[in-house]
């Protein structure tokens, strides 16, 4: 039945695909969670105002608070651990993925099933879902916007225009250039999209626009009324480092490379299915999905002039998935084959590596066994043009990789620490050297600099408890005796930090004979960061 299941069927399917190991220390991370997202909302729910959420102590402009406040509401009422922030993303992508399925359905005649598990397979929605971000959450209520304009196109009502305008703007008070991605959205629909019915009275898009307004302006205003000041300087800052300018040829592959890598394995049928529907059918009919490609295009555009990382595009990445999926229905058996093996085969290279590094160095043999088992089966499912079951074999592979695989290497692990320091004030050398170290501790926990003088002045006036790298000992040690401090090292460890990107943990100066000592004794070791913990006597007459 091309309907396939329901929608609770999809959405428990989307939550087991998703869940697994979100709640770990070592799950996916990467420092923009961590630095900015854990540390803005708890400081956020414990102040008494939130109305503006602070970082470090100072009002956080750069971001709308929306998806702050969230996080902020969920640490307050359920508490301060990786799992309760990091729900959310995990339930708006499979919320996503059941709106694109029903647009789908509606616009282009896809079984839902099979768009839904072709978002679900993506390293897009499997990476930044895990994660207390920001994009899946504002792409989600994009999506919603966009599939209520399309209500309103089809079967008009004055509530269907409020709606959208209601949900674009919740989705730019969590990021502005949700606009971005609407506008582009709307131009497409109005050039190459359906017909506009005689229910869609032509003033109703100004009562969106009026929601849009007043939904999104208010906070700004309060804002900006509160710290001009901040809120200019802070805003300066943001716009140049996006170093807007005349087009950045040399970011045209990187932005590419990166739109396209949201959707891997998906890549080459994307790239087959956005050339496809560009050109008409041989009847001379246009194909429905025109607009769909017009709104990637333009969308893709505004990101030749200016610095962005690719999860900015990920908006894009429930259209891609409505055309992969239109694209591979379409085909005939053969050349449907033909773009399942190619996906089967993408997705071997990283998952054959990934099971053979997990199972060389012992993280986790099941993981080891069963990412390979689930590739056959996606291969097997290929060669018999199965859409359905080479896509739900794909997200099953990707769930075992990041859900399972990675966590097993230990990325993020917080060490044993002694039962004597756990009553002393906890801090940082340099970095937030343990990502989720506060949520255990439920408090901020604060960073000291690197600079001898400044770390003397900033050391906490209690029995403080140091986290530092091997290679900042000096620095502190210095600082230490600087300020008149008595301390004695409680302990020693070795961890694995995300730099980045979740893959890039081993410590920076990593050689080549380090990795070749690793393999040689099956041990991760030689490549951890060496870590040491120091107690700090309070300082006296405090």
């Amino acid at each position: 039945m091309r309907d396939g299941p329901g929608g609770i069927r999809l959405f428990l399917l989307g939550m087991a695909l998703l869940l697994p190991t979100i709640a770990l220390d070592s799950s996916l991370t990467g420092s923009d969670e961590y630095r900015v997202s854990f540390r803005t909302a708890m400081e956020t729910e414990a102040s008494e105002d939130w109305t503006i959420p602070t970082l470090d102590g100072e009002p956080r402009f750069r971001k709308p608070p929306l998806m702050y406040w969230l996080l902020s509401a969920s640490i307050h009422f359920f508490g301060s651990h990786p799992f309760s922030l990091r729900i959310w993303g995990v339930i708006f992508a499979v919320l996503m993925g059941l709106v694109t399925a029903n647009i789908a359905r509606k616009s282009l005649g896809t079984p839902p099933l099979l768009t839904f598990l072709i978002l679900m397979a993506t390293v897009g929605i499997a990476t930044e879902s895990r994660r207390a971000m920001l994009d899946i959450p504002m792409a989600f209520l994009l999506i919603c916007s966009a599939s209520m304009w399309l209500q309103w196109r089809s079967d008009g009502g004055t509530g269907r225009a409020i709606g959208a305008g209601l949900l674009l703007g919740l989705a730019t008070l969590i990021k502005p250039t949700a606009l971005l991605f609407a506008i582009t959205g709307m131009i497409s629909v109005s050039l190459l999209g359906p017909k506009r019915t005689s229910g869609s009275i032509l003033f109703h898009p100004l009562l969106t626009l009026l929601m849009l307004l007043a939904t999104a302006i208010p906070w700004w205003l309060v804002a900006h009324q509160a710290h001009p000041e901040l809120f200019e300087q802070q805003w300066g800052e943001q716009i140049a480092r996006r170093e807007m300018s005349w087009i950045h040829v040399e970011a045209i592959p990187s932005v590419l490379g990166g739109l396209l890598g949201l959707i891997f394995p998906w890549t080459v049928a994307a790239i087959a299915g956005l050339i496809h529907f560009i050109r008409g059918r041989e009847e001379g009919l246009e194909n429905p999905e025109r607009w769909m490609v017009l709104w990637v295009i333009l969308s893709t555009i505004p990101f030749f002039f200016l610095k962005s990382f690719e999860r900015y595009l990920i908006p894009l990445l429930p259209v891609l998935a409505m055309l992969v999926a239109s694209y591979l229905d379409g085909l005939e058996l053969e050349p449907r084959k033909k773009q399942l093996r190619i996906a089967a085969f993408l997705m071997g290279i990283p998952s054959l590596l990934i099971a053979a590094f997990v199972g060389w160095f012992q993280c986790s043999m099941v993981a080891a066994a069963l990412i390979p088992m689930m590739w056959v089966a996606m291969s097997m499912y290929a060669r018999r043009g199965s859409t359905i079951n080479t896509a739900l074999c794909g997200a099953c592979q990707i769930t075992l990789i990041m859900g399972f695989a990675l966590p097993s290497i230990g990325i993020g692990s917080l060490p044993r620490i002694p039962d004597s320091t756990q009553q002393t004030t906890f801090a940082t050398v340099g970095m937030d050297l343990l990502p989720t170290l506060m949520l255990r501790r439920q408090e901020v926990i604060p960073i000291l600099p690197l600079q001898p003088d400044q770390m003397a002045v900033a050391f906490p006036d209690d029995n403080t408890t140091l986290f530092l790298m091997d290679e900042h000992l000096a620095q502190t040690s210095a600082a230490l005796e600087q300020s008149g401090r008595k301390y004695h090292r409680v302990g020693t460890f070795q961890m694995f930090r995300s730099r980045k990107i979740f893959t890039r943990f081993p410590r920076a100066d990593a050689t080549v004979e380090d990795w070749l000592h690793a393999i040689e004794e099956r041990s991760l070791d030689p490549l951890r960061i060496r870590c040491t913990m120091l107690h700090v006597e309070e300082r006296k007459g405090s």
